[in-house]
């Protein structure tokens, strides 16, 4: 009688056996791994420090393309005070509310539609009114001084009523809002349907590359 052999399911566990030690000899040799696969243990391990320095980073660029490209000035002509103050408001106040609303998110379950509703129409109208204050505060809204009176000593916090104008007449703001739009509605659709929670960070951040160069104009 014949002998017959399962050739095609042969190959088929060798070739799985193989792939097996090759990702048992990746897993156990530290040089084999792969950026990207660090990059994603490291998004997951520390998502907030991650998303902050990340966001400090784009800011800083999307200055420097702002300057170089809209504002035509060559490299060591840049205004290195307006790309400190992007990457900084970027880093301790920006990224840390952002990650925490995209974690709040994340908690509630929320489905699509109602998830981009509440972003677009609510955390970011929000964080836009937020973001203005914090930057006439870094521009000159904010003025602290400090005395001796009798001993005491006295510090005083400031603020200067022409940085920060009546939110319902500050059209900027608002032109800002309706620019946002354009590019962050489709952006949060892509966003909470199709990124893994622990990539949107960086997925909004890439987009805030565009929207950056945008708002810096605006603020011109």
């Amino acid at each position: 009688r014949a002998l017959s052999f399962p050739v095609g399911s042969l190959c088929a566990t060798n070739a799985m056996a193989t792939a097996a030690a090759r990702r048992r000899e990746v897993a156990g040799d530290p040089k084999k791994v792969t950026l990207w696969a660090r990059y994603n243990t490291l998004l997951k391990r520390h998502p907030l420090q991650m998303n902050m320095v990340q966001s400090s980073v784009i800011s800083g660029l999307a200055q420097v393309i702002k300057q170089m490209f809209l504002d035509d000035r060559r490299l060591a002509d840049l205004d290195t005070d307006a790309v400190f103050r992007s990457s900084f408001m970027a880093f301790f106040f920006a990224a840390p509310v952002i990650s925490a609303w995209f974690s709040l998110l994340n908690m509630a379950g929320f489905s699509l539609i109602p998830a981009v509703l509440l972003d677009q129409f609510v955390f970011s109208p929000s964080f836009n009114i937020y973001f203005y204050h914090i930057y006439g505060c870094l521009t000159g809204g904010l003025y602290v001084s400090s005395a001796v009176v009798n001993s005491d000593y006295e510090l005083r916090v400031l603020f200067k009523a022409g940085h920060f104008p009546p939110i319902l007449a500050y059209e900027p703001l608002w032109r800002t809002m309706c620019f946002s739009w354009i590019i962050w509605i489709p952006a949060a659709i892509i966003r909470q349907s199709q990124v893994p929670p622990h990539l949107r960070p960086i997925f909004n951040n890439m987009c805030a590359l565009l929207w950056q160069v945008v708002l810096a104009s605006l603020l011109k």
